[in-house]
């Protein structure tokens, strides 16, 4: 099936061998992946919400591999006096580890690109991954904080609107912000290319990224 004279289900199959082959990756060395985060969702959170990050650690939960916050927690008790507590949110890390595997997959089976280029989108990716680890994790934990806490926070539109960003996550919203953010990476290189571009003398090779020699 081609559609734009690309071979859809060849795309489909090298989407689908990347994906397993970047799991198998963060699998392995992720936890590298997920300690690099924690300085960043520390101070997050302080900026955020003023939250106090006691501890960020990887553990086994129920058998699983997950990652752990706790956080000191301001409420206000019955009598008006502040009351301090802890709260412990844990993640699955693959809430962490779909965003580069869908992003860089999405790089790695992009058309007619060669590997250098590809190369230079997952650099100019980089950035982006960063902000969206930033808008899942943390923000995903100052809502369940708030979801759980009704004395916490005095704002309930605040309270609202965290519980919505909750919920997208976990019902696809993470998936499809990894989605947008490859489709972005790849046209903000493009973009760039556009930009700066020269056409090429007659041989030398093709712009495209096929290795083919660019004719007139």
């Amino acid at each position: 099936m081609k559609l734009f004279d690309v071979d859809i289900f060849r795309i489909f199959m090298k989407l689908l061998l990347a994906s397993m082959l970047l799991i198998v990756i963060f699998n392995v060395f992720g936890a590298y992946y997920t300690r690099f985060f924690f300085p960043i969702f520390r101070w997050e959170m302080k900026l955020l919400q003023n939250f106090d990050v006691r501890s960020l650690k990887l553990e086994k939960f129920n058998g699983q591999q997950m990652a752990s916050m706790e956080v000191e927690v301001v409420s206000i008790d019955q009598s008006g006096l502040p009351k301090n507590y802890i709260a412990i949110q844990r993640w699955h890390r693959m809430n962490q580890y779909i965003h580069p595997i869908i992003l860089l997959s999405i790089i790695a089976v992009w058309p007619k690109i060669g590997w250098q280029d590809r190369f230079k989108i997952a650099l100019l990716a980089l950035p982006i991954l960063v902000v969206i680890e930033m808008i899942d994790i943390p923000l995903r934990t100052i809502g369940q904080i708030q979801q759980a806490s009704d004395n916490a926070f005095t704002h309930p539109f605040k309270t609202a609107l965290a519980g919505y960003w909750v919920d997208f996550l976990d019902r696809g919203g993470r998936e499809l912000a990894s989605f947008l953010a490859g489709i972005l990476a790849v046209s903000l290189f493009y973009l760039k290319k556009n930009w700066i571009w020269r056409e090429p003398e007659r041989n030398a090779r093709c712009y495209c990224g096929s290795g083919k020699k660019y004719k007139k």
